[in-house]
């Protein structure tokens, strides 16, 4: 009888551990690429005569479009901060990310699912305890207090006869080289991040570029 209930435990728990490797393998890889202050009609597709964006404008061509999606506040850090906690930017939380419930906080129920989670770019939503590692995220690149670039040709974190940004971004200098430019060294960074993640799991990226914002030079 042992050796019989022995058995059966074993077999449903061999069961159950294929059940959860497969629901894992079905889940889909997700890349969030988000620019910053892009206006509706900036894009060729939606009307602009003075902006040419052929590569979106194909993937706008050959994807779902939603056009009945608004941004709820017409600013970089507000509308980020809707975006990222699904919630009015009324400083509800009184801009403290990490007091966000775990439940509803949907970096936290990516990484309950098995994704392998990774922001690279424009943050600018706190520092310190809220950071993206502290909001859930397992790496980070370029994300942090920094809420506009000096330059987007490399050295990033020069502006002119000053000597830096007030909160410069982090990584790119020690990732980038002389003539790079910004959104080149994020997308790049974010295929790097790609291509170390763990093929037998998910992952779930966001890629934030600092372009486009209109008070980038």
């Amino acid at each position: 009888m042992t050796k019989v209930f022995r058995f059966l435990f074993l077999a449903v728990f061999l069961w159950s551990a294929m059940v959860v490797s497969q629901a894992q393998k079905q889940l889909p890889n997700i890349l969030f690429i988000h620019t910053d202050d892009l206006g509706y009609h900036d894009l060729s597709h939606t009307g602009s005569a003075i902006y040419q964006t052929p590569h979106i404008d194909q993937l706008a061509q050959s994807s779902i479009r939603f056009e009945q999606a608004y941004s709820n506040y017409p600013r970089c850090t507000p509308s980020r901060y809707g975006m990222m906690t699904g919630t009015y930017p009324v400083n509800e939380d009184h801009g403290n990310l990490v007091a966000i419930p775990h439940n509803q906080n949907m970096i936290r129920q990516f990484d309950k699912a098995g994704y392998q989670l990774g922001y690279i770019g424009k943050w600018h939503l706190g520092d310190s305890t809220n950071t993206p590692v502290k909001f859930g995220f397992d790496y980070s690149f370029a994300a942090g207090q920094t809420g506009g670039t000096g330059s987007h040709f490399y050295p990033f974190n020069t502006r002119g006869n000053q000597t830096g940004e007030k909160s410069p971004m982090p990584d790119v200098e020690a990732y980038a080289k002389p003539g790079d430019y910004l959104a080149d060294v994020l997308t790049n960074a974010t295929m790097d991040y790609i291509r170390q993640c763990d093929r037998e799991q998910p992952f779930m990226a966001i890629l934030a570029f600092y372009a486009v914002h209109p008070f980038g030079s």
